[in-house]
């Protein structure tokens, strides 16, 4: 009985963490886009992914670290 009550213990706690892990996106910018737009709608573990092409624009990141 105690294993099964550990079993299920270790399965929600997985299915509880998966959603956070898997929420993390990729932003993909391609010439002609804006990579400042893309800065500002990341979320946390967040990628973003940068294209080949030319990109002349300035950034500002302004984001809180969560590491």
């Amino acid at each position: 009985m105690r294993k099964a009550l550990l079993a299920v213990g270790i399965g929600a706690v997985g299915l509880l963490a998966f959603p956070a892990i898997g929420a993390a996106k990729t932003i993909d910018v391609f010439e002609g886009q804006s990579i400042q737009r893309a800065v500002k709608k990341a979320e946390p573990g967040d990628t973003i992914k940068v294209h080949k092409g030319i990109f002349r624009q300035a950034v500002e990141i302004n984001k809180a670290r969560t590491d």
